[in-house]
């Protein structure tokens, strides 16, 4: 029920969110969830590793709690990114965001209830969440303009 009310919150008050990383799962193909897992297992292990070396220093240490607290935040949001995913890519248009996000998040917690299937399918989703965050983050425009050219 918490990662419900989560998404509807985070629907609620930042769309754009969604819609940014829906863009990049819609324009790219499967590839992009293996260079998400990819990304993600990087990020997994070194968060945390460059987070204790910031802590060593004064300057560093801000810096620190700051990746950390982003860091935890994103495991929280991780099977709401990855529920709304699942639920944009099962029903594309046919239904409003609340109700994909909602169907995709219940998809993803039937599967972890399911015994030794489960933990795959919750470090899939942390790994997928977080490599797709990054992606989405550091993407190009995926609206491809049309150059003018003047004569």
């Amino acid at each position: 029920i918490s990662n419900f009310i989560l998404f509807a919150l985070t629907l609620l008050i930042a769309p754009g969110l969604f819609k940014k990383v829906s863009d990049v799962n819609r324009v790219n193909s499967v590839g992009t969830y293996f260079k998400s897992l990819g990304f993600g297992l990087l990020l997994l292990i070194a968060v945390p590793f460059i987070a204790i070396l910031l802590m060593l220093t004064l300057i560093g240490m801000p810096f620190s709690f700051i990746s950390l607290f982003l860091y935890i935040a994103t495991l929280i949001y991780s099977t709401v990114f990855v529920g709304y995913l699942v639920g944009d890519t099962i029903f594309k248009d046919n239904m409003n965001n609340y109700l994909k996000g909602l169907l995709g998040i219940l998809i993803i917690e039937v599967l972890k209830a399911i015994p030794f299937i489960g933990g795959l399918v919750s470090f899939a989703t942390i790994l997928i969440a977080l490599g797709l965050l990054i992606v989405a983050i550091f993407r190009k425009n995926v609206e491809h303009k049309e150059v003018k050219v003047e004569e």
